[in-house]
């Protein structure tokens, strides 16, 4: 089978063939029907996660077909995979009137899951103002499990064909670019499209400090920060502020099986899907797909790679 390789870290990934993984004890053997590009792959490549052993088999945000059980038994950049049952989860028919496809569902597997992590922490309820701040795959899910639960969802980043893509869209009420906007400008333009008030809650799904610090400014008195996003530097906390403003931050991450089956099962009966590039990706295009990524060009959706 295919596979991409990490061989060293900040180089191009290689392609090459490797055996395909025999399952034993309880594992599944699963066929890979299709994956997508994430930024934390990205991450792993550029050595942002300290060292790994290498060789290493890029990809994790994938869909699979089991192929065979392991005796005992009742990700992205390669063709087959072993997996533990105990940490998988079933993909249910989806309901009546929804898509019959299964490809498009890999996103769901990480930028998904975060995020509905990050979504339920924040106890939305109908009427509440949310800003997300970074609306590439990981914001875009985000807004859209926000505005199916009732919130009034506004958009935030740097690159004005993310915000625009959002909004027509239909997952976002209006949208912000922060690049070059000073903190009171922030706040003023918040309270403009925000009927004079500041955001009851804010989901930082960039991992970027300036995305955080522009969250504590965006939010009201007792309102809620969730992190997803994770950045390679320290984020820098005024007391005075939080006190001032009496904000929580809460944390989010992927989470176990149940809120991740959870997800899935609230994703196939709303009929909310990722939005995949158009473009059909090979894996031999990884590369490409690296730097697309890292160039921010994410707007026209998930880069996506089906093997069969």
């Amino acid at each position: 089978m295919k596979a991409a390789l990490c061989k060293e870290l900040g180089q191009p990934l290689v392609i090459e063939e490797i055996p395909v993984p025999e399952p034993t004890g309880r594992f599944i053997l699963a066929r890979v029907k299709a994956a997508t590009l994430c930024h934390s792959d990205l991450s792993i490549i550029d050595g942002a996660f300290g060292p790994l052993p290498m060789p290493l088999v890029i990809g994790h945000e994938a869909i699979y077909v089991v192929e065979k059980l392991g005796p005992d038994a009742a990700g992205y950049g390669i063709e087959y995979t072993l997996i533990d049952p105990v940490a998988s989860v079933v993909v249910r028919k989806a309901g009546p009137g929804a898509s019959d496809g299964v490809s498009d569902l890999s996103p769901l597997f990480c930028a998904g899951i975060t995020v509905w992590d990050a979504v339920e922490r924040a106890n939305i309820r109908p009427g509440d103002s949310l800003a997300v701040l970074g609306v590439g795959g990981l914001g875009q899910m985000a807004a859209r499990y926000a505005t199916e639960l009732g919130a009034k969802v506004f958009v935030l980043d740097v690159r004005d064909e993310q915000l625009a893509a959002a909004k027509s869209d239909g997952i976002a009420e209006d949208s912000i670019n922060i690049k070059d906007l000073s903190p009171e400008d922030l706040e003023n333009r918040v309270m403009e499209i925000n009927g004079g008030v500041l955001f009851d809650k804010a989901i930082v799904t960039t991992g970027v400090v300036p995305a955080y610090l522009s969250a504590m400014g965006v939010v009201k008195v007792a309102g809620q920060i969730i992190a997803v996003g994770l950045p390679h530097k320290d984020i820098p906390l005024n007391p005075n502020v939080i006190a001032g403003r009496c904000f929580s931050i809460t944390g989010a991450k992927v989470p176990g099986k149940k809120g991740s089956q959870r997800c899935i099962d609230y994703s196939l009966k709303k009929n909310i899907r990722p939005k995949i590039n158009e473009r059909k990706f090979a894996l031999e295009d990884i590369n490409e797909m690296v730097a697309l990524m890292k160039a921010g060009e994410v707007d026209k959706g998930r880069m996506l790679v089906e093997f069969f």
